[in-house]
């Protein structure tokens, strides 16, 4: 479902990404992992369609992201780390608008934000305007808005950032569940969420991508999860 072929992107004369490249099949979810300035970012913003790629190329569903941009739109949802929510409406008002953005509307739409309420527990602060929330609660109404238009791609850029214990397990479990018959990638510095969540580990190191495997159920947990990203950007740094 994300297809990146030898995608390379520069700003000035530093490289952010270098002919990266790799597959997210359907019902995957791939995690994300590198140290800060490996180029997560600027990934995530070249298949959000924010950025192009100055070369190679990125296909979501089958629509390549330079040339049909509003067609990956459409299939897509995205959580980058600052929510960006508009202060002067309620998480209950911005899921409306956006839904009407989409093409959504009536018993429907409202079927949906009522469902998105209760699965992210959002019922609490609902009616709140959005500039008086804390930022884990403002994370949940973006991830809520993300995923309104039941998108088949979900680019999640660290979701669960000021979420406490509770609310980011609440996130897992509803992330896990939302996996089928989609696919998501989840970049995280946090190794447990990528053993608990994700069956693919992709590694960014200096804007390559240095380790790429599965992850299976019986996989060896978030210290050995650690240990294979410490051991692929050592590995770049020798």
């Amino acid at each position: 479902m994300i297809h990146i072929e030898q995608v390379t992107k520069s700003f000035k004369d530093v490289s952010a990404l270098s002919n990266v490249s790799f597959d997210v099949p359907r019902d995957q979810v791939a995690a994300i992992v590198g140290p800060n300035g490996a180029g997560k970012t600027t990934l995530f913003r070249l298949l959000s369609t924010l950025s192009t790629p100055d070369s190679g190329y990125a296909v979501m569903c089958d629509h390549n992201t330079s040339i049909a941009p509003q067609k990956v739109r459409a299939i897509t949802g995205a959580v980058f780390t600052e929510p960006a929510l508009y202060d002067r409406l309620t998480p209950k008002e911005t899921l409306n608008y956006f839904g009407m953005l989409y093409g959504l509307g009536g018993p429907s739409l409202r079927k949906r934000i009522d469902e998105l309420i209760e699965q992210l527990e959002l019922g609490e602060f609902c009616s709140r305007l959005n500039g008086v929330l804390s930022r884990g609660m403002k994370q949940r109404v973006a991830i809520a808005r993300a995923v309104l238009h039941e998108p088949s791609v979900l680019l999640l850029d660290e979701p669960t950032t000021g979420l406490d214990f509770h609310s980011a397990d609440n996130m897992l479990r509803f992330l896990s569940e939302y996996r089928h018959g989609r696919c998501i990638l989840f970049a995280t510095h946090n190794f447990q969420e990528v053993s608990l969540l994700c069956n693919r580990l992709l590694v960014l190191g200096k804007g390559r991508l240095i380790l790429d495997r599965e992850l299976s159920e019986d996989s060896v947990g978030a210290e050995g999860v650690r240990s294979m990203v410490l051991e692929a950007i050592r590995g770049i740094d020798s």
